[in-house]
């Protein structure tokens, strides 16, 4: 009722304009008084249609900036998605409020466009795949503007965010452009996100270095991360890791309590310089692939060892109780948990015959 009422007037002010003119069964005469009376639809309809839709784009800019400021991040996808929903509704809403002033037969037409819609959607496939991108990235929000991201080849810092496609400036400062439908597919690492930055290295000592060396070196290690300021208490560890083809392995393990690469670069840094301290105070010193020829007079096989090893096994023979393939039941039971750990020496030693009272 409201809009015929708006038709009506808008006819009545045409016709106050335009006198004498009347509209044909299916749109204006082909007198005159019926071509002045098309114009003068244009008159009252077109710039009013013109101006909003060339001041949407301030007004949604205007009314987002708000919205963003408040919540202190700028939503490209949400002001994109705006500024084209007003401008297709301004366009729409004009050619059908000139169609109901010229009595144009418009709902046929409009009946018809949902074949055409169709047809269109099937054509413009892969521009609705973006658009549809586009709108799952607005409701998730994996990412939003300046962020560093990992998006598979590509390392760089969001730029723009549309209906369409993400820009990425990458680290050789050019720009890269994702379609949304292959961005939402993507396995996204969000770098700006992260709470903390892994420290992670393996150090190798040379196999000269002596079991109590390799004690000390590790008890400086556990040390220094835990005295560090940057460093998280947990989880941050140092451990034997295993024998390497030229070195006995020591891990490290630890968060920097940090986000920004450049002070995490600045602390890892400081870390490694510390370590080469710890090891040079030990004595031993970073292996490297090399080769040792040592020269020296083979002293053979100790006799008194041998013999007793030998002697052992076959006492076990002829009691028919060689271990192979495995011990038998009732021995696993008997040696079951019969291992001092912590080893005898630790600060959490506690023998064997304490802790079973």
């Amino acid at each position: 009722m409201a809009h015929r009422r708006a038709a009506t007037r808008g006819t009545a002010g045409i016709d106050a304009v335009f006198p004498n003119t009347q509209p044909g069964p299916l749109g204006p005469s082909r007198t005159f008084a019926g071509e002045r009376r098309w114009h003068g639809a244009l008159a009252v309809a077109g710039p009013d249609a013109v101006a909003v839709v060339q001041h949407s784009d301030q007004l949604a800019a205007h009314l987002l900036e708000a919205q963003s400021q408040r919540y202190r991040y700028r939503d490209e996808i949400l002001r994109s998605l705006a500024v084209s929903i007003a401008k297709l509704a301004v366009i729409v809403g004009a050619i059908l409020f000139l169609a109901e002033i010229l009595s144009l037969p418009y709902q046929g037409v409009i009946a018809g466009l949902g074949i055409g819609g169709l047809a269109v959607a099937l054509a413009a496939r892969s521009t609705l795949e973006n658009f549809i991108g586009g709108l799952t990235l607005f409701a998730d929000k994996p990412v939003e503007v300046g962020d560093f991201c990992q998006l598979r080849d590509h390392l760089g810092i969001i730029e723009g965010i549309a209906l369409r496609s993400v820009k990425v400036r990458s680290l050789d400062r050019t720009v890269v452009t994702i379609p949304n439908a292959e961005f939402v597919n993507m396995n996204i690492e969000n770098l700006t996100r992260r709470d903390r930055i892994l420290l992670r290295t393996t150090i190798g000592l040379r196999y000269e270095t002596t079991p109590d060396q390799l004690r000390w070196v590790l008890a400086e290690i556990r040390k220094l991360l835990l005295q560090h300021p940057a460093i998280t208490a947990e989880p941050a560890r140092a451990r034997l890791l295993g024998f390497g083809d030229h070195s006995v392995d020591i891990e490290i393990f630890a968060y920097v309590m940090s986000n920004d690469w450049n002070e995490f670069l600045a602390v890892r840094e400081d870390v490694f310089l510390r370590l080469i301290d710890i090891v040079d105070e030990s004595g031993t010193g970073f292996a490297f692939p090399s080769m040792v020829n040592y020269l020296a007079r083979d002293g053979g096989l100790d006799q008194d060892l041998t013999k007793r090893a030998e002697e052992s096994i076959r006492e076990q023979r002829e009691s028919s109780e060689i271990p192979f393939p495995e011990f038998d039941i009732q021995t696993r039971k008997t040696m079951r948990d019969t291992l001092d750990y912590p080893p005898k020496g630790c600060v959490d030693f506690t023998p064997k015959s304490a802790s079973s009272t």
